[in-house]
Formats: C-alpha cells, sequence, structure tokens
C-alpha cells in the first residue's frame, strides 16, 4: 500500500517518507475539492474522475480485504464449513433469522409467497413486518444467489462482506479525517473498528452489523452538512440505516444528535465547523439538520410504518419496563471490556462489549494529554464518552436507547458507537504523535500495565461475583501486556524513524494478530456461552422436515 502523494487532485503536498500532510486549514474539510474537478478548477472527465477516485482511495480496499480475512481466519480456525462442521448458526440466527431469509428467497423466486403476508406464518399474517426488521439490508438478497440447501453458506458471505464494508467506510472517514495521511496507519485503524469485539459477538445478529458500516458516512455526512449545507451524503446514509434495520436506526438518530451538539460545541467558531464563516451559524445548522433528518425519515417510512403496524399486533406489549433509576454494573467493571479477551456473557446479566484494540487504549488518554487539541475539543469528547458510559450503567438511560423496553439479552445494543467514537480520538492522536511527549506515552502505558496487574489480583474476587465473569490470564493478561510493549516500542519508533512506512506496517501487523486472537477468543466463549450449531443438524432437519411441510401444503 503505497502512501504516495497524488498530485492530480487533493490540496496536499508530499511530505517526508510518503506521507501526505495537509495543513490545519485542509484538515477543517476546507480543502477538499470535488473528485470531478482537477487542481486547475477543470472538469474532468469520467474516466479521469474514476483514476483520481481510485488514486486517493484504492488503497481503503485493504481496509476492506484486510477485515474480511481476519473473520475468514477465525471462522476458518473455528472450523466453520467448508472448512469443518461448523456453521455461523447461533443464537437467534439458528432459532430464527435462518428461517426468515429461507422466506426471502422464497418471496423472490415466487414460491407461493408474498412481501405482503404469508401463509407459512402458523395460521397465517402480514410478512412485511418480519421484512422490515430481519431482511431490508440489501445485502440480505445475497442468499438468493445461493442454493436452497447452501443458506448457512450465503450467510457465512454476507458475514464476510460486511465485515469489509464496515473497514471500508471506517478507512474513508479515517482519511478524510487526516491530517498527516498516512495510508498504512488508516487501513491499521479501520481494521480496529471493524473487528472490535461487538462487530465480532454481534456478527450473529446481522441485520444489526448495517448501522455499523454505515456510522462512518453518516458522522462524515454530519460534518459536511455542518461545515458546507451539504445534505446529499447525510440523506441518504441516515435513510439507508433507518431501512436496514430500523431499531439500531433509531440508537443512530439519537446519536446523530448527540454527535451534532458535540460537533458544535467542540469546535465552535472556528474553520472545522464554519469555514465559511456563516452568520448565525448554529441556529442554521440546527434547523439543517433537522429538517434533513426529517426528509431522511420520510424516504425510509415505507419500512418505519411497515414495522410501526407489525408492533400493533402486540410485540410492543411484551415487557413492562421498570422506570426506577438504578446501575446496572459497577464503572471498575466496565473497563475490564475494554481489554482483549475480555468476553462475559450475553445474557441479560452481561456488560457492553466495547473492545476496539489495546492501541485505541493507549491513544485515547494521549488524545486527552496532548496539546495539539483544544481544551473545548477535549472537554467536549469528554462528555461525549461520559454520556455513552452512563448510558449503560444508569437503567433509564439504557431504556431509552433501547426503544423504552428492557433488551433481552444482548444488552447495550448501541455500544459499537462508543467504539467509533473511542478509534476516531485515538487516531487523532497518533496523526499527530510526532507532537505527543514521550512522558504521556510511557505514564498512560505504565498505567495500563498497572491496572492489568490490579485486575489480574482481583480476578477471583470479581469471577465469585458473576459466574460469567472470567480474566483468562492469557488472552486478557499476557495479551493486553504484550501489546502494551509493542505498541509503544512501535510509537516511539513511529515518532523517529525516516522509514515510517515499514513501522506502519509493522504496527498493522500487530494490530491483525490482537484483533485476531481476541476475535478467536470471543468466538471460543460465545460458543461456550450459546453454542454454535452443526452444519450436519441444520441440514439433517431440512431434509427431515421440507418434505413433510411440502406434503402439508399440497395437501392445504
Amino acid at each position: 500500500m503505497s502512501t504516495k502523494a497524488n498530485h492530480q487532485k487533493s490540496p496536499v503536498v508530499p511530505g517526508k517518507s510518503g506521507q501526505k500532510h495537509r495543513s490545519d486549514k485542509e484538515y477543517s474539510g476546507a480543502g477538499f475539492v470535488d473528485d470531478a474537478i482537477d487542481v486547475t478548477g477543470k472538469k474532468t472527465g469520467f474516466r479521469q474522475w474514476m483514476k483520481n477516485v481510485k488514486n486517493e482511495y484504492g488503497y481503503i480496499g485493504y481496509a476492506a480485504l484486510i477485515s474480511a480475512a481476519v473473520y475468514f481466519m477465525i471462522y476458518l480456525a473455528r472450523g466453520i464449513s467448508p472448512f469443518g462442521d461448523s456453521t455461523v448458526l447461533v443464537l437467534d440466527l439458528n432459532g430464527q433469522y435462518v428461517y426468515f431469509f429461507e422466506a426471502l428467497r422464497k418471496a423472490v423466486f415466487n414460491w407461493d409467497m408474498s412481501f405482503l403476508y404469508s401463509w407459512e406464518r402458523s395460521l397465517g399474517g402480514e410478512f412485511m413486518g418480519i421484512y422490515a426488521y430481519y431482511l431490508a439490508s440489501p445485502l440480505s438478497y445475497i442468499v438468493c444467489l445461493f442454493p436452497e440447501d447452501m443458506i448457512q453458506d450465503a450467510l457465512f458471505v454476507i458475514y464476510m462482506i460486511k465485515a469489509a464494508l464496515c473497514g471500508a467506510t471506517m478507512g474513508f472517514y479515517l482519511h478524510k479525517l487526516s491530517v498527516r495521511l498516512n495510508k498504512i496507519t488508516v487501513v491499521a485503524f479501520s481494521i480496529l473498528y471493524s473487528t472490535c469485539s461487538y462487530c465480532v459477538v454481534m456478527m450473529n445478529n446481522i441485520m444489526w452489523i448495517d448501522a455499523v458500516l454505515w456510522l462512518p458516512l453518516l458522522v462524515y455526512g454530519i460534518e459536511q452538512l455542518i461545515k458546507y449545507g451539504k445534505y446529499k451524503l447525510f440523506v441518504v446514509s441516515l435513510a439507508v440505516t433507518m431501512m436496514s434495520n430500523y431499531y439500531i436506526g433509531y440508537m443512530c438518530c439519537i446519536f446523530v444528535a448527540l454527535y451534532f451538539f458535540f460537533y458544535m460545541i467542540a469546535f465552535k467558531d472556528n474553520y472545522r465547523n464554519n469555514p465559511r464563516r456563516e452568520e448565525n451559524h448554529f441556529a442554521k445548522s440546527l434547523v439543517r439538520i433537522s429538517v434533513f433528518s426529517l426528509l431522511a425519515l420520510a424516504i425510509s417510512a415505507v419500512i418505519i410504518l411497515t414495522a410501526y403496524y407489525s408492533l400493533q399486533f402486540g410485540k410492543n406489549s411484551f415487557s413492562d419496563p421498570n422506570w426506577e433509576i438504578s446501575l446496572r454494573f459497577d464503572f471498575f467493571d466496565l473497563l475490564y471490556k475494554f481489554l482483549p479477551g475480555s468476553y462475559d456473557t450475553v445474557r441479560p446479566e452481561g456488560f457492553p462489549f466495547v473492545y476496539c484494540g489495546v492501541l485505541t487504549l493507549i491513544l485515547v488518554p494521549v488524545f486527552f494529554f496532548s496539546k495539539k487539541f483544544t481544551a473545548r475539543e477535549k472537554i467536549a469528547s469528554a462528555v461525549f464518552i461520559a454520556i455513552f458510559v452512563l448510558s449503560f450503567a444508569v437503567s433509564t438511560l439504557d431504556l431509552i436507547w433501547h426503544g423504552f423496553q428492557r433488551p433481552n439479552w444482548l444488552n447495550a445494543r448501541f455500544a459499537f458507537m462508543l467504539s467509533f467514537f473511542l478509534i476516531v480520538l485515538a487516531f487523532k492522536a497518533f496523526d499527530r504523535i510526532e507532537e505527543v511527549g514521550v512522558k504521556s506515552l510511557v505514564f498512560v502505558a505504565a498505567f495500563i500495565g498497572f491496572f492489568v496487574i490490579i485486575l489480574q489480583k482481583l480476578a477471583p474476587s470479581l469471577e465469585s461475583s458473576n459466574e460469567k465473569f472470567v480474566v483468562d490470564d492469557f488472552e486478557t493478561i499476557l495479551l493486553t501486556l504484550a501489546c502494551l510493549v509493542a505498541y509503544l516500542c512501535g510509537i516511539a519508533a513511529m515518532r523517529s524513524a525516516k522509514n515510517k512506512e515499514m513501522v506502519a506496517t509493522i504496527l498493522l501487523y500487530f494490530v491483525c494478530i490482537e484483533v485476531f486472537l481476541n476475535g478467536l477468543s470471543n468466538t471460543n466463549d460465545l460458543d461456550s456461552d450459546v453454542t454454535f450449531t452443526r452444519y450436519y443438524k441444520y441440514s439433517e432437519f431440512q431434509t427431515l422436515m421440507r418434505p413433510i411441510t411440502e406434503t402439508i401444503q399440497d395437501s392445504d
């Protein structure tokens, strides 16, 4: 992956060691030019435009490929078919979703099935409600490319594609965010996002992952709307997020509101949010984001209203939420979940899945220590993080995030948003790592190391209070300490090395190893917790049941 500067477009100049260096003005977004216009201001042809896009963004394909490769290696080690007798079917994907995907396939091929109504639902019932929640992702239709008896393999392919897209969209956002563009670094942090513990563990809730892959584009759309009044990306990304899964889409709407105020407060009255020097910028931006959010919701109304109609049949009355304010866990216990191999359980007593890499854990405090970021941005960032932590811990806030219903297993279903934000802060710190004091790095690494050692000492008491709380000596303690040493050495080398590409490549290798080991650990623990289905069991069940159901349907 070359990091040579593209001289045909983008207001950047080649710097040392093949890096691109953007001035603070360019970093604000004011310097980004339309991809269809060259630096002279002349319109380019389509082929030239495509060439410019490839030169500028082509390397992001590595973020997609490596993300998918990490998941592939995890499932290969797990013996997923065709490399073994295991499948990706677990929890509700095994008990419910896979049959909905079969129904989608039948509806597409018109096998006595329609998108509006299904006679295969007990005595019959509407199908669009199921489609709206479980199947509305455009990628769901990939199952139609596979034979009926290979539905498990189709889901495996969808896993790989969604993992790749998570890496690609995060790569795009970090590319736009970067001050000193190092393409290998962008790829490394993109992989941290696509392989965070939320994605690894929650991938079986396949319809939720679309929001994860759209979130970076949604955030970039918010920023473009605030700075320049450009609305297209924001409207499209929010609408598609809502249409792909209205439930997580609702949580993304809360995130949009929070991020808007964060961005306006963190970068008040400067080039980061008002490069055009617009008067009454806050009020006008608030009106714009409100109007275009409503437009996105109107576009997705075909799904939202369908879901609302379906919920009226009783599903929204299954639980009676308790609005009494209480803390769901101790804050110290949550810190453990930022470490690798920190899976506890997906059951009701489980903690949020917030692990997003030891490198992130090192660099987020460094961001707050750095003098290159304003006090306003640091305070706003700290408040933003605190809102999420409180939302995890305070029962009432947790209810609001989850649509005023207590989650049945799989807690903190919006946790990927915090992982995204933490990775962004870490990337900002790394992007200016040459300007960060060595003392800050050493202090942070030492503090994390000390915390891990104390955690190992406290592990017996923590495990006795929660049988699902397991602190593994290798997967958590030793892996964290090894990563601390490796990343600290890599960051130190990155600050002074002439060949930064080589150092960044070594860091990328360490990131891949870490996320693979964590992903494999999380997947093994998920199997121990709720058990993955064997390939032959599902196939044998379908072979037995299909002739029976076909006979019944023929006689109906």
